[in-house]
Order: C-alpha cells, then structure tokens, then sequence
C-alpha cells in the first residue's frame, strides 16, 4: 500500500490556513452583529406610513406598528392626497401613476393610510413637528 504521508510542515500550513478562515468568519459575524444592534436600539426613522387615527385642528395622529406618533403639521408642511386614474378608461391609454391633489388638514379622515416624511429621523412614537410632507394614499 503506497499512502502518501502529510508532512509536518503541511499539517502546519493547513492549521494556520483553517485558523485564518475561521477568525475571518467570526469576525464577520462580530460586525453583523453589532451593526444590528445598533440599528436595533436607535430606532430611528425618518419616514412613517400607518393609518390615521385621529384628527385635530393642526394634527393628526399615526399608528404604525403598534406605536402611536402624533404629526404637527407646520406652514412648510406639503399635503397632498394621491388617487389613482380609472382602469379601463376609453381613451386607451393605460397609467398607473397616481395623480396628486393638495389637500388642506379638514381633507384627512380616521383610518386613512398616509405617508409622513419628516427632515430629522424620529424615535419610535415620538412627535414629528412640521414633517417636509404628508400623502394620503389611495
């Protein structure tokens, strides 16, 4: 039987080359790691859709996700509400982008589904004061 025998300075180099595979996996998995983490304790966001719950004179409140944000619009504040164009229309052309109307506060019903866009990220359930836009979705 001629088997070939695995020299000690093989042994070695398949030793270093199995330890430098496995610091680099687990140092992969290190910086997964805490790059979740930390997008998992900042909670931050800089946009919200959810459905609106109540509405007020200058405000409006939000829940997404179990967590209720209060939305104080401001004079920058953009309103508009997006309705999608007829399927089917007779002039044969067929569009799916929706078509965009501005809308005053008076405009915006309970259980409405909206987008708010805010210029600083908020924290979860946190108040966004005067959001860059809100769109009431169709």
């Amino acid at each position: 039987m001629n088997m070939k025998s695995i020299t000690s300075t093989q042994l070695g180099l398949l030793i270093v080359l199995a330890a430098v595979i496995g610091g680099v996996y687990y140092f992969a998995q290190q910086r997964q790691e805490s790059q979740t983490q930390v997008q998992e304790q900042s909670g931050e966001v800089f946009n919200i859709v959810g459905e609106v719950k109540s509405v007020g004179n200058q405000s409006f409140v939000v829940s997404q996700g179990g967590l209720d944000y209060t939305i104080s619009l401001g004079v920058d504040t953009q309103m508009i509400k997006l309705t999608l164009p007829p399927i089917g229309d007779d002039s044969g052309e067929t569009s799916f982008i929706p078509e965009k109307r501005v809308i005053t506060i008076s405009d915006i019903k309970a259980r409405d589904q909206v987008f708010v866009r805010s210029s600083h990220s908020v924290k979860p359930g946190e108040e966004i004061v005067n959001p860059l836009e809100v769109q009431v979705l169709p």
